[in-house]
């Protein structure tokens, strides 16, 4: 995990708040798009703060490997470890590929086993 001085965390706290009120200005004014997602997604905020390794314990193996070298896995920390360093970023991609290639193989299995049902069915 990377450990900043005091000045320099609270630059980088400033622009990170700095790039979520765009992404939240972009979110609200863009009126052509997405209409439906922010029926449901008004505050980008919450998204973008959320914990994945609490919310989703299904990735939670993954999610860990990644925190031990970047720390906290969110968005934001994703963007910004990879940003700095080689080793964040193979560890961001380490999980992304691991998570990936999980879901790929359950929804393979899903697959089998519906095309197994419906063959039982005929």
């Amino acid at each position: 995990m990377m450990v900043y001085s005091g000045a320099r965390r609270e630059q980088r706290t400033n622009l990170l708040v700095q790039k979520r009120n765009r992404w939240q200005n972009r979110w609200s004014s863009d009126t052509e798009r997405a209409a439906w997602t922010k029926t449901l997604i008004r505050n980008l905020r919450p998204s973008v703060d959320r914990k994945h390794s609490q919310e989703c314990p299904t990735w939670a193996p993954e999610t860990q490997q990644a925190e031990r070298i970047i720390g906290h896995v969110t968005p934001t920390t994703i963007v910004a470890s990879t940003i700095e360093n080689e080793g964040s970023w193979i560890a961001v991609q380490t999980m992304v590929r691991n998570i990936m290639g999980k879901k790929e193989r359950d929804e393979r299995s899903r697959h089998r086993a519906n095309m197994q049902s419906e063959l039982r069915m005929e």
